[in-house]
């Protein structure tokens, strides 16, 4: 996740200790607006209660496990919020109307809804059978979905704004919800070895000013020569994708780099 435009204070419990009115006077001597916690065996605290009286809290990351990191959730001013800490805590039912960046892992809660102004997700050990979660999240332009080999859909996106858009490790059937996008530009759709894709018809993506299309592990891919009449694509990838080095060079025009394997 970007931390440029913010004035971070990193606190590593292991060498700066508990958190503490001390911490809380550095952070608002230094100026800042964000926060790393870094939390250890010298300090794990029972949960975040204490970031609600951070002032101006803009930025906050803490990426270690950690079961209860709900209160996060309830800070209004925060832009940029990053919880790689696999708590299946559930996401409370409120709005955080100032965040446009968001990574999480996994968990209930998750809705497009708490978020109205997000443009940039990444999400870890995405176990659902669709996005449904991020129904609605039309300001949505960065999408990372990290799959656990599970057979997936792309629907619940169908009304964002995407830009760039990369799952991995899930088997996806086609590209239906993808069909009209005209703001995409990277494309990567990694499937698992497990549940790999099914055969994949790009020519929905061909008023897509496309730039980069990845794919791996699909039955097949259709549709190539609808994107040769798009003059920002420069590159494409299949990996164990069921069709032929010669077929997508003859498809393609001579300006796209290809990688077939």
């Amino acid at each position: 996740m970007a931390r440029s435009g913010y004035r971070v204070l990193h606190w590593y419990a292991d060498v700066d200790g508990p958190w503490s009115a001390v911490a809380l006077e550095r952070y608002r001597d230094q100026g800042c607006d964000g926060l790393v916690l870094v939390p250890g065996p010298e300090w794990t605290p029972p949960d975040l209660s204490f970031v609600l009286d951070v002032p101006g809290l803009r930025y906050l990351a803490l990426e270690r496990r950690f079961r209860d990191d709900t209160h996060a959730f309830l800070v209004e001013s925060l832009e940029e919020l990053s919880l790689v800490t696999g708590s299946s805590r559930a996401v409370p039912e409120v709005v955080q109307p100032n965040l446009v960046r968001l990574c999480l892992t996994n968990r209930p809660g998750i809705s497009a809804a708490r978020w109205p102004n997000l443009e940039e997700f990444r999400l870890g050990g995405w176990r659902d059978a669709d996005l449904g979660v991020l129904a609605g999240a039309g300001k949505l332009r960065v999408l990372h979905v990290e799959g656990k080999n599970q057979s997936a859909s792309l629907h619940g996106i169908e009304g964002s704004s995407l830009e760039v858009l990369e799952v991995l490790d899930a088997g996806l059937p086609d590209l239906g919800p993808l069909a009209g996008m005209s703001s995409l530009r990277e494309l990567k759709l990694m499937g698992s070895r497990k549940n790999t894709h099914s055969v994949l018809d790009v020519s929905v993506l061909a008023s897509a000013p496309l730039v980069k299309v990845w794919m791996s592990n699909a039955a097949g891919v259709t549709g190539l020569s609808d994107l040769a009449q798009n003059p920002a694509l420069r590159e494409v990838r299949l990996i164990n994708c069921g069709v032929g080095e010669a077929e997508v060079r003859g498809a393609l025009p001579q300006r796209v780099r290809v990688t077939v394997r």
